[in-house]
Order: structure tokens, then C-alpha cells, then sequence
């Protein structure tokens, strides 16, 4: 009974914290910020083959209530770690890598402009 009133607690939260996990790559970057939701969301997307193979092992030999008792408090527990870890040690301000440096800017721009053309627009009635 525990671990299912902590499990529906978790997710509940999850819930909460699901739109600061949507906006936080374009807070810290954004330039960067498609690049970053991929990075993150692949990382995330691990635990969807992951867990269920840890769960074929805890439960191979015995399905009892306490070998789910204990799967439940390994998701919650992974799944609360997250966010206390992004709340000591995270940071949704503007990060230095997300602005290029000067000379980077200048090189950009001469590349741009060798590869700019003039063009002549027809525009049929």
C-alpha cells in the first residue's frame, strides 16, 4: 500500500515538473536548445529498455509482492533523484557556450557572404 501511495506521490510530481523539463533547454541555450532536448531526451529514453530488463531479472525467480515493492521504490527513488539532483546542483541560466565567440561570428559571416549571390526575381502573371 506503501509503494503505491508513493508511486502515485512520484508521478504526480513528475507531472509538476514535466513543463520545467520543456523549457529549460531554450533557458540555458537558445541557440542550442533542439540540441540539447535531443541530448536529453535520449539519455531519458534509456530507461524504457532498460527497466523493463531490470525487472525480468528481480522478478525471474520470484513474483512476489516484495520484489514489486522493491521495483516500485527503485523507479520512484530514480525518478525523485532527478530532481533533487537538478535542484542542488542545476541551473536554467543562460550558459557561456551559448553565445559564439567573436571569432567564430566573424568567420560565419565571411562565409555568408561568399556564399550570398544576387537574385533576379520573375515573378509570372
Amino acid at each position: 500500500m506503501l509503494s503505491a501511495m508513493l508511486s502515485v506521490a512520484a508521478m504526480s510530481f513528475m507531472g509538476f515538473a514535466f513543463n520545467g523539463c520543456m523549457i529549460t533547454p531554450v533557458d540555458m541555450s537558445p541557440t542550442f536548445a533542439g540540441t540539447l532536448m535531443g541530448l536529453s531526451n535520449t539519455v531519458a529514453s534509456v530507461a524504457s529498455f532498460v527497466y523493463p530488463v531490470i525487472v525480468g531479472i528481480m522478478t525471474n525467480e520470484e513474483q512476489t509482492f516484495e520484489q514489486w515493492n522493491k521495483i516500485f521504490a527503485m523507479c520512484i527513488g530514480i525518478a525523485m533523484s532527478s530532481g533533487i539532483l537538478f535542484c542542488i546542483f542545476g541551473s536554467a541560466d543562460v550558459q557561456p557556450w551559448n553565445y559564439p565567440t567573436e571569432e567564430e561570428t566573424r568567420s560565419n559571416n565571411k562565409e555568408l557572404q561568399e556564399i550570398e549571390q544576387p537574385v533576379d526575381a520573375v515573378i509570372h502573371l
